[in-house]
Order: C-alpha cells, then sequence, then structure tokens
C-alpha cells in the first residue's frame, strides 16, 4: 500500500488524536472516530472542548464519528488514547487494550495499526498487538502490520503545533516502516526521523519527558539544599547560567499528563527486566513530595515575616467536627481546610445504597443562581416532571426566608415545578436523608473542592456534575464515581439519566463509597504530621509556633 490509498481512522480525539486527525483529513479520507457520543456531537458542531484545534472546518476530508461501521472501510488505524497510571503508580493500559479490541474489531488483511500512545519499550508488540491478532484471527506481518509514532503535542502550545514537530516514526517491517514515515512525511512540515525499530521509537518517547523529570528534580532538590542554607535558588541559577553549556531550569511542581505520568512506565519496564533505575525512581520521590516542600517554605517564610496566617477556604466542619486544638494548629500552619486539596470525611464501613430505597434526585447546597447555578435545577425539575418522577431534594443551609430561596420558589412557581421539589432544612438525620438519594445532582459552575459530593460518595450516592467545575469534576472523575456534563441543561441531564442501567449505578455507588475512603480523617492527620514535623526540624526547637504539643495530639487522634 502506498501513503496516497490511506484510508484512515484516528481512534481517540482528545488533545493528541484531534489534532492529527484534521491534519490527515486534509490530505486524505479520515474519520475522526471516539467511544464518546457527545464529543463526537460537539465536534460535529465545530466544538473543540480542549482549544487545541481553533477552525475544525479547515479539513474537508474529515468526518468524526462514534459507530464501528464507519471505520471499517478504512486501512490505517491510528490509536491515540491516554496511558494513564494507576494509584499504586503501575501502568494502566486499559485505554490501551480497548482501542486494541476495537481495531481487531475492524481491521482487515494488508491494513496497518499505528500506536501514537506513549508506553514503555515492547508495549506496542508484546501488549496490542496479541489483542489485535485475537480479536481479529489475523497474523502479525503477514495479514496485517503495524507502526509507531509517539505523539510529541505540547498541549495548548499554539507556537509549536504538531506540524512544527519532528516526528519520529517506526514499523513492524522495513517495508511498513517506509510506509508509515511517508504517511507522516506528507502532513508534518517540520520532517520526520525513521527509527530502526518500533521499541526504539518507543523509548525514544518514554525517554523525552523522563529525562526531564530527572533534570527538574535535580533543580528541586539543590533548591531544597540552598534553602536550607539560606541561600537563593534563583540567585544560584542565574550566576550559573552563564557558563554556556549549564541548563537553565527552575525548581517547581510537576504535573499535568506526561512528565508525572511517563517515567513510572520506564520504571515498571525496567523493574520487570531485573535492574531498579534509582536515579528515575528517586527522581518521581523529589517531585512527587515539592507540594509539601514548597507548603513547608510557605508557612516558614511567613512565621519569619510575623504575618498572620489566616483559614483558608474549605470548610472542614461541614463533613467533620475537628476538636478546637486541631483546628487550632491547621489555622496556624495556614493549612485549615486545605490539606491536600480536601477537607476530610468521616469514613463509613458500609455501603448502605440500594435501588429499592434510593429512588430521588437531590441537591446539597445553598441556594445561588451564579455560582451554583441552581436555576438549572429548575430546568431539569420540568423534565422530570414530563415523567412523573418522584421530586427532587433540596437539602439547604438557607433558611426559609432567604433571598435566594425565594427567587428560586418565585421561579419554580411561574413554570409549574414547584410540586417537583422537597426542601430539607436541617441535618439531624442524614442517614435517612441519603437513603431516599439516588444520584446527587451539582449544576455550579464554580466549585473549589465540592464537599457536599465527598458526603455523598460516603452513603454510595453517585453525583451528576459539571465537567467546568473543577472541585467536583475531579472528585468523580478520578474515582469514576458519577457523571460530568459539558451540559447541564434539564434535556441534556435527562439524556444522561436515561442512558444509566440498574448495574450503571449500582457500579458508580461502589466506587464512590470506595473512593471516599480516600479522604478519610487518618489520611488528613499523615499529612498533618508531616507538615508538622518538617516545621518543627525547621525551627530547630525554637518555640516560635507551638507545634509540639499539636503533634502530640495528632499523635493520639491518629491512635484512637
Amino acid at each position: 500500500m502506498k501513503p496516497s490509498q490511506a484510508r484512515i481512522a484516528v481512534i481517540g480525539l482528545g488533545y493528541v488524536g484531534l489534532p492529527l486527525a484534521v491534519e490527515f483529513g486534509k490530505h486524505y479520507d479520515t474519520v475522526g472516530f471516539d467511544i464518546s457520543a457527545q464529543r463526537v456531537a460537539e465536534l460535529r458542531a465545530g466544538t473543540d472542548r480542549t482549544g487545541e484545534v481553533d477552525d475544525l472546518g479547515v479539513s474537508p476530508r474529515l468526518s468524526y464519528s462514534s459507530d464501528l461501521d464507519d471505520i471499517r472501510s478504512c486501512n490505517v488505524y491510528i490509536v491515540a488514547v491516554p496511558t494513564p497510571i494507576d494509584d499504586n503508580h503501575k501502568p494502566d493500559l486499559t485505554p490501551l487494550i480497548s482501542a486494541s479490541r476495537t481495531v481487531g474489531q475492524v481491521i482487515s488483511a494488508g491494513d496497518v495499526a499505528i500506536y501514537e500512545s506513549t508506553v514503555y519499550p515492547g508495549a506496542t508488540e508484546d501488549d496490542c498487538i496479541p489483542v489485535i491478532e485475537s480479536v481479529s484471527g489475523l497474523r502479525f506481518n503477514q495479514d496485517f502490520f503495524a507502526g509507531y509514532s509517539p505523539e510529541r503535542i505540547n498541549p495548548g502550545d499554539k507556537a509549536r503545533p504538531i506540524t512544527k514537530i519532528i516526528k519520529v516514526t517506526s514499523g513492524s517491517t522495513p517495508e511498513i516502516a517506509d510506509f508509515v514515515d511517508g504517511l507522516y512525511a506528507s502532513i508534518i512540515p517540520a520532517g520526520t526521523f525513521k527509527a530502526s525499530s518500533i521499541r526504539v521509537a518507543e523509548a525514544a518517547k518514554v525517554i523525552e519527558n523522563t529525562q526531564r523529570d530527572v533534570n527538574i528534580a535535580l533543580i528541586n532538590e539543590l533548591s531544597m539544599v540552598f534553602s536550607r542554607l539560606g541561600i537563593d535558588t534563583s540567585d544560584v541559577i542565574e550566576a550559573a547560567s552563564t557558563k554556556w553549556n549549564f541548563m537553565r531550569l527552575k525548581p517547581g511542581l510537576v504535573g499535568g499528563h506526561c512528565i508525572g505520568v511517563d517515567p513510572y512506565y520506564l520504571l515498571h519496564r525496567s523493574e520487570k527486566a531485573g535492574h531498579i533505575p534509582d536515579i528515575i525512581r528517586m527522581s518521581r520521590e523529589i517531585n512527587d513530595g515539592m507540594p509539601r516542600e514548597v507548603s513547608r517554605r510557605l508557612v516558614r517564610a511567613m512565621i519569619d515575616k510575623d504575618l498572620p496566617v489566616r483559614v483558608g477556604g474549605h470548610k472542614a466542619s461541614r463533613i467533620i467536627s475537628f476538636s478546637d486544638a486541631d483546628i487550632s494548629f491547621q489555622q496556624q500552619l495556614g493549612i485549615y481546610g486545605q490539606v491536600k486539596g480536601f477537607a476530610p470525611v468521616a469514613v463509613r464501613s458500609n455501603n448502605s445504597y440500594s435501588l429499592t430505597k434510593n429512588t430521588h434526585l437531590a441537591y446539597v447546597g445553598r441556594i445561588d443562581f451564579h455560582a451554583k447555578d441552581c436555576g438549572r435545577l429548575i430546568d431539569i425539575a420540568g423534565e422530570l416532571k414530563k415523567k412523573n418522577h418522584p421530586p427532587i431534594l433540596i437539602f439547604t443551609t438557607d433558611g426559609e426566608n432567604s433571598p435566594g430561596l425565594k427567587k428560586f420558589t418565585e421561579l419554580s412557581v411561574s413554570r409549574g415545578v414547584v410540586d417537583q421539589f422537597d426542601f430539607i432544612y436541617n441535618c439531624e438525620d442524614k442517614d435517612k436523608i441519603y437513603s431516599e438519594i439516588k444520584i446527587l445532582i451539582m449544576p455550579s459552575k464554580k466549585e473549589s473542592f465540592g464537599n457536599a459530593v465527598l458526603e455523598a460518595f460516603s452513603y454510595g450516592v453517585p453525583v451528576l456534575a459539571a465537567s467546568y467545575a473543577p472541585g467536583p469534576a475531579e472528585l468523580i472523575g478520578s474515582g469514576n464515581c458519577g457523571l460530568l456534563l459539558d451540559d447541564m441543561s434539564g434535556p441534556s441531564v435527562m439524556a444522561a439519566l436515561n442512558r444509566l442501567t440498574d448495574q450503571d449505578y449500582l457500579q458508580m455507588s461502589s466506587r464512590a463509597f470506595d473512593h471516599h475512603k480516600n479522604f478519610s480523617i487518618e489520611a488528613h492527620l499523615d499529612f498533618l504530621e508531616g507538615v508538622a514535623r518538617d516545621v518543627i526540624r525547621d525551627f530547630d526547637g525554637e518555640n516560635r509556633l507551638p507545634v509540639l504539643p499539636n503533634l502530640k495530639l495528632i499523635e493520639a487522634m491518629k491512635k484512637s
């Protein structure tokens, strides 16, 4: 097959797959495939929520689909799906294996499967190709072939789009390597580099971010040393940078989809091969520990300057009652309600969620038409009324005469849905309330954390929230404990709920209940203890901050 004969399917339309599909769609018949029908609908409407592509209309030969039948006629399948890590920092190939099964269902003799996802050396041929063989019944390098061309997208970087970054390519045979290289060269003006094998190309990609992680870790560790020596790290870097071969990096936090993830893939494969890569491992530990290091320095600097340390924003006491001493200690450290970005939740031992008892939709929070976007609840109620659905429970701390509640009631009456709400004004029997909730609705536009979400999780209640509300989105997405919607209008919410089966509800409930344990008082106290010990070490016995009594309190609380 020649590149000019390619009919391309790009599987996965995230920040990697979409720009690639757009470029191929300028020159080849291309189908952008994604399992999310909502994502496909958005792209067909000309909207890219990732912001990577400004104009989706520049590719006349590109179409979008979530239907497998629409990619059966393709002969080149490019997989561009995420490769995350699990809670134990081990590679999670679930999206990649799932995409490989998809390819196996549609691939034909003579076709080529190309992978772009970042993996450890050997993953394409050892983990992905066997899945395609098993599903399709075809034989690798006899009936079908493979290539690997690692993504090099720099998300959000408009100065260096995909067309301006040299593309590494590879193939499972010399002929396929030439084909893959020619295919990419036709859309990448910056050029291509043909690696000697798929494994070489995989290794080249994974060390790009590993090298950066190691270099940043060195600077971060040096900054820890200089901090304790009373030396300004920025001044040191400025002076050292006067030599031409000094690599100018600055200390800081390391996150994102790549640098904080990819080294774990190489660690995993290296350990499996019998070698423990100490530098890579320690670099990850250093960079993962930087949030606490930054917190320690901030606390120390504020105390040194006798600055008042104010209480943070999250209302931790809404979830669990702290002793006055514990709250005082958090306030002194300036981390009250901000520890690890979460407020601790009282861990419950049993998940009592049951579809025979949990029947209501519910909202928990104050009635607000701006940040909380409570007007959406009235829209949703209108859709529920058409289905003769039980009323929405409104569990609010607002008084019955509050302005927000008054406006909410007036609008509900004018829309004819006031009978679709049951209001609860106190929380004396939370067990009874949550035993009636089937799913919690959080329409908030702005929610910095989402204590109500965690509280629902502790009862096994899944949550439906807006994908653009950072706090709930992070909690729900990290544990797959509910639904995240880009559109919180009544029809959109009802459509999402109608797609859920009883099994879906039960699975989300189980995941939500398990996830709430990650935000326990024990986790909270572990972090507090660590920060306390850091501050004690910093002050070398100076009694300017009453930390020691509070550390003993923490230790006692952990034992109780």
